[in-house]
């Protein structure tokens, strides 16, 4: 009997011994299998965040190309009137100065220069108020897209 418990001993040894290495290979597997899984996670998560990064960039990119051109565009119509103004009135004042000496000419040089210069004032607050609106729409989309990128991230 002994030596039938010893046997049944080495053959139950056995069996625990070869059933561990079959969970510790299984474990083994498993473990390689959810780490290999969790890296294809975490790189597609961060090539996921760049191509958002990069999508972003070429958002903002566009936004400002597209809103420069319109700027530029703007100031270019300022720019002609800005001509146009200085033309017109240069065009009194030299008439003006035809004119002999007198309170008459000297009040109106005074009157059509201030004239001048509120309106080329004017059209040029209206440049900087442009530009403020560009800067204001850039910043807003900057806003929105960083809140997306929060979002996702």
């Amino acid at each position: 009997m002994a030596a039938c418990i010893g046997d049944f001993s080495a053959h139950a040894e056995a069996e625990h011994d070869e059933a561990g290495d079959v969970y510790d290979n299984y474990l083994a597997q498993l473990t390689a299998h959810a780490e290999a899984a969790y890296d294809d996670m975490v790189a597609l998560g961060e090539s996921t965040e760049a191509q958002l990064a990069a999508d972003n960039d070429a958002r903002r990119a566009a936004f400002y190309d597209y809103s420069q051109g319109l700027l530029d565009a703007f100031h270019a119509d300022i720019d002609v009137h800005l001509g146009k103004v200085d033309a017109w009135f240069g065009d009194r004042l030299e008439w003006i100065e035809k004119l002999y000496d007198s309170y008459y000419k000297t009040h109106l040089i005074a009157e059509l220069e201030a004239k001048r210069d509120a309106s080329t004032a004017s059209l040029n607050e209206r440049r900087v108020a442009a530009q403020d609106l560009a800067d204001e729409g850039r910043h807003y989309l900057d806003h929105l897209l960083q809140d997306h990128q929060d979002y996702w991230w």
